[in-house]
């Protein structure tokens, strides 16, 4: 019986030894690898910070550009020409869009990329120069200038003591990637780097119910996401929202897996 005893002790003792040994080797692989393996999902607490799902989003092929927090600061520009045809329910009709793509953007981005938002409380009138800067037309180019009306955001909305400015608007969250995020009183579709403009038609025209997949077409733009179709002969290289998908509902349509690829998203 003593013999036995002994025999199993040693038997215990050597598979230690071989799963401790086991250990050490998978700890000195890659880190991928590590994090997936089952013996060590098994003996490392969760506090080590290795996951089975790791996602870094960036800026589209731009990886030091962190996405995993973004902030919108959206308004409402309207030309002193137009106030007549400001609608009442605009704050209502953009807050649901804005929660919209913010929705979609997290499913997309399989929770990886989370977005704030504030919507400035009352609409910024300006002139029509301002207004006149702004690029439109589908045979716009893809890479715009917008440099006056960004001149035109910091100096009469995220300036304190200027006009327009709230403190509460202007305040961004540490570490957020920030897109000032345009509803224009008037015609006007397009994105660049950190800006989106759309006009406020798409969201309370009844024709229209395809504008929060507009928004989030030209948002996707502040993002560094390339259109998929051709402007100039209306050839569309892709279903989802970057191309097509930009005229349907956001409920039934897909951001391409290709350009999530290329904002780390595997």
């Amino acid at each position: 019986m003593g013999r036995i005893k002994k025999s199993i002790h040693k038997a215990i003792i050597a598979v230690m030894i071989l799963f401790c040994g086991a250990v050490v080797f998978i700890l000195s692989l890659k880190t991928p690898f590590v994090s997936e393996h089952p013996l060590i999902k098994l003996v490392l607490p969760s506090s080590t910070g290795l996951s089975s799902t790791q996602f870094k989003s960036h800026f589209y092929e731009e990886p030091e550009i962190s996405l995993e927090k973004i902030h919108i600061q959206a308004f409402y520009l309207v030309p002193e020409t137009l106030q007549v045809n400001m609608p009442a329910s605009w704050k209502d009709d953009f807050t649901k869009a804005l929660i919209k793509i913010r929705e979609f953007h997290s499913a997309q981005f399989k929770n990886s990329s989370n977005i704030t938002f504030s919507l400035l409380e009352t609409p910024v009138l300006t002139q029509d120069e301002i207004i006149a800067s702004i690029p439109v037309g589908i045979d716009r180019p893809s890479r715009v200038d917008l440099t006056k009306i960004d001149q035109f955001i910091e100096s009469k909305i995220l300036t304190p003591g200027a006009f327009f400015y709230r403190s509460n608007f202007a305040e961004i969250p540490p570490g957020a990637f920030v897109v000032k995020l345009i509803f224009l009183e008037g015609p006007a579709a397009l994105g660049a780097e950190g800006i989106a403009i759309l006009s406020r038609s798409y969201f309370t025209d009844p024709v229209v119910n395809y504008g929060t997949s507009f928004l989030y077409h030209e948002f996707g733009h502040a993002l560094g996401m390339p259109d998929l179709y051709d402007s100039e002969s209306g050839e569309t290289f892709s279903d989802g929202i970057m191309g097509s998908g930009r005229y349907r509902y956001i409920d039934y349509v897909h951001l391409d897996q290709d350009i999530k690829v290329k904002m780390g998203i595997k």
